[in-house]
């Protein structure tokens, strides 16, 4: 029986974004390019912000996300020449973001079921279902089917019935942020 192994920053990759590891393992995306570097960044910056609002329990504020951004930037060693592209892209994303705190299971929590590990976005939890928003940074529209049939879309509700079981319907929600 030949045995398969795996690089450790892939498995590093997968267990970051599902999206991040196929681009670079399946698809040959260099993991040092500019839409690597704004995807991190980015999900850097919205993880604190939605952090610094689940801490003090409101929905939306500027200076929140003023504070966010200025400390997912330098978490992220983004090059200095895009900044100015994720301050805009990210600037323009929390101006329209509202946290449904009433509604607020998890964000950026990392996972751990028996057999893989995954990093939702945003999940929120109603009494009629389970959404789990994940954002992209990139320029891509999914026609309905693709949607259907992205695999990093079928893995996260696949562990999130089982973090999460009981919800009458589970759904994963592109968040095109641009």
């Amino acid at each position: 029986m030949t045995q398969a192994l795996a690089r450790r920053s892939a498995v590093e990759a997968a267990s970051q974004c599902l999206y991040r590891y196929k681009m670079i393992w399946i698809e040959g995306v260099d993991d040092q390019s500019d839409y690597a570097a704004r995807g991190i960044a980015f999900h850097s910056c919205a993880h604190q912000y939605i952090a610094r609002l689940v801490e003090k329990g409101i929905p939306s504020d500027h200076e929140e996300a003023e504070a966010a951004f200025l400390e997912g930037i330098a978490t992220s060693r983004l090059p200095g020449r895009l900044v100015k592209e994720v301050r805009e892209l990210f600037d323009r994303w929390a101006e329209h973001f509202a946290l449904d705190l009433d509604h607020f299971l998890a964000a950026e929590e990392r996972q751990d079921p028996p057999d893989q590990v995954f990093t939702p976005d945003l999940v929120y939890g109603r009494p009629h279902e389970l959404e789990i928003r994940d954002f992209k940074t990139f320029f891509v529209e999914l026609t309905e089917t693709q949607a259907r049939e992205d695999w990093q879309a079928r893995f996260y509700i696949r562990n999130a019935m089982k973090k999460w079981p009981g919800f009458p319907s589970y759904r994963f929600t592109f968040d095109f942020v641009r």
